[in-house]
């Protein structure tokens, strides 16, 4: 474990939990806030506990307190996870999504978390990693709705050809048809926009998204949308879907 923790990052995840206890009151999320709390701050009144970052100039934990306060956090985080998240049994049919997704029945893959989803009002979404692919899971449906390359830059870099902008149109049009549940229904109400953007001594990711066009929207608010980018040479990147999730 890193011998060095930020304190902003440690003291933001009790502010974080303090927050979720306006959404999930209970005894055991206050006293999962008390005890990040008191641990933190037992290790801050610890001589030598903190330094300077020669760095960044932040202040953080350094040496054996570190690791402690790392440790409660971790520990405090599994547990407040576990007071929302689904058992090990059900969470098999959001993996057998992923599967499918990735059209690969032996891919290991490994739950992360479940969380309140930033992108659709009042639904929790469960993230796992496989292969280096991070998939946002709906667990109502046990459809994937996210997808992503973490490191994207291997897999663009493949042998492959370049293909045309008709040619990664129809490839994408593919994909959403065997992933994404609503995209026949939903494209006659959907515009489709296409951008690019190039990657330093890398090949192009091209960026195709279908906005809602009909409906009201506030200022501030984003079109749902479906969007799919992919290299130029025919690797998928990033998938999301804001529209069949918002159903």
């Amino acid at each position: 474990m890193n011998n060095k923790l930020k304190l902003v990052l440690i003291l933001g995840g009790i502010f974080a939990l303090g927050l979720s206890i306006v959404a999930f009151t209970s005894n055991s999320i206050d006293a999962l806030v008390r005890r990040v709390r008191s641990a933190t701050e037992a290790e801050l009144a610890k001589p030598g506990s903190t330094a300077e970052d020669p760095l960044t100039g932040e202040e953080v934990f350094v040496g054996d307190s570190a690791t402690k306060v790392a440790e409660v956090h971790e520990q405090a985080a599994r547990e407040y996870d576990a007071l929302r998240a689904r058992s090990p049994e059900e969470r098999e049919k959001a993996i057998a999504a992923i599967r499918r997704f990735a059209r690969d029945p032996d891919l290991t893959v490994e739950y992360g978390a479940t969380l309140p989803n930033p992108n659709t009002s009042g639904q929790m979404v469960e993230i796992y990693t496989a292969s280096g692919v991070q998939y946002w899971v709906d667990p109502r449906a046990d459809i994937v709705r996210q997808a992503f390359i973490m490191s994207p830059f291997g897999a663009m870099e493949s042998g492959f050809l370049e293909i045309s902008t008709e040619g990664l149109e129809a490839q994408v049009r593919e994909f959403l048809a065997q992933n994404c549940t609503c995209f026949k229904d939903m494209e006659g109400q959907l515009e489709l926009q296409i951008a690019e953007k190039h990657i330093e001594d890398g090949p192009a990711v091209q960026f195709f998204r279908w906005e809602v066009v009909d409906g009201e929207m506030k200022a501030d608010e984003i079109a749902p949308f479906i969007q799919v980018g992919v290299s130029s040479k025919g690797v998928v990147v990033s998938y999301a879907d804001f529209v069949c999730s918002a159903q």
